[in-house]
């Protein structure tokens, strides 16, 4: 009986342990040391027949469990309630969520439930939030769930790969591309000089292309399909368009190459028309001065 006693002490320390949740606008190294190669679809002691009930729609609902007692059986953890029986699925105990199979086994590591990537750390409790495993970052939602592709946390924007490993870098979602700085949170509308080269990011993060209005002046800006800055002379649709060597497009009257032309108020260039009593040709040279009636 007192071994008894002293393995059910011992148990409820073990579960009285808080749990800090990982701050979603600070990352920090939870302090679950357990690490599990997400290429698998279980930890390494769960049986794969036992990680996914047969309905793989349902909601993730923990049941909130009050009473009960803790057991453990050939190293693997249990909760029998208070009517004798034991807890399968999500469940809510003392506070925190746990998760156990179809025999009643509590999971750690790991988890693929209802199609979806779960993490438990080893007395079981569910993730939520940033947790660094195996030297990356993930993110958890509030039910539990890793969270993939491009997510807005906190204030910031994060792309998470497939895996759900947190990006850095240079990384391409859907088409578009974005710059992820070593925290993980994607440049936006800003500048960013990668070598001699010139990049904007818009308020979603997505790199810039093609012809932008940029600034409080609502100065426009081309990129080319690389996202590069371009200056100087740029054929846009069909059009002659001029951008000064900040980028920004030029206006009015211009003189390049020795040569005046005149842009409109995104910087293309006129022609076949008369400006000022100037006739400009299909060059946008000055062809001559209009006649006076």
């Amino acid at each position: 009986m007192k071994k008894i006693l002293s393995a059910i002490t011992a148990l409820s320390l073990l579960f009285s342990v808080a749990v800090t949740p990982v701050n979603a606008t600070e990352l920090q190294s939870s302090t679950d040391t357990d690490t599990v190669d997400t290429t698998t679809t279980t930890s390494t002691d769960t049986t794969p027949t036992y990680t996914t009930p047969d309905d793989t729609e349902s909601p993730i609902v923990p049941s909130i469990i009050t009473g009960g007692t803790w057991i453990k059986s050939s190293g693997k953890w249990y909760y029998k309630t208070t009517t004798g029986n034991y807890i399968k699925g999500f469940a809510k105990i003392s506070g925190t969520t746990y998760y156990f199979d179809l025999t009643g086994r509590m999971l750690t590591g790991w988890q693929l439930i209802y199609k979806t990537w779960f993490y438990f750390a080893s007395s079981g409790a569910m993730r939520t939030g940033w947790q660094k495993i195996s030297k990356k970052w993930y993110y958890f939602d509030q039910t539990g769930k890793m969270l993939t592709g491009v997510q807005t946390i906190g204030s910031a924007i994060y792309v998470l790969n497939t895996s759900g490993a947190m990006a850095t870098g240079w990384k391409q979602v859907d088409g578009n591309w974005y710059y992820l700085t070593g925290s993980g949170a994607a440049k936006r509308q800003t500048w960013y000089k990668s070598g001699k080269t010139w990049y904007y990011f818009d308020n979603d993060g997505v790199m810039a292309t093609g012809l932008q209005q940029i600034g409080d002046k609502g100065e426009y800006y081309y990129f080319a399909s690389s996202g590069a800055m371009r200056t100087g002379w740029q054929k846009i649709d069909g059009e002659w368009y001029f951008f000064k060597s900040s980028g920004a497009n030029g206006m009015g009257w211009i003189k390049s190459g020795g040569k005046d032309y005149c842009l409109d108020g995104q910087g293309m260039m006129l022609h076949d028309t008369v400006v000022d009593g100037y006739i400009l040709g299909s060059d946008g040279l000055i062809k001559g001065r209009e006649q006076e009636a």
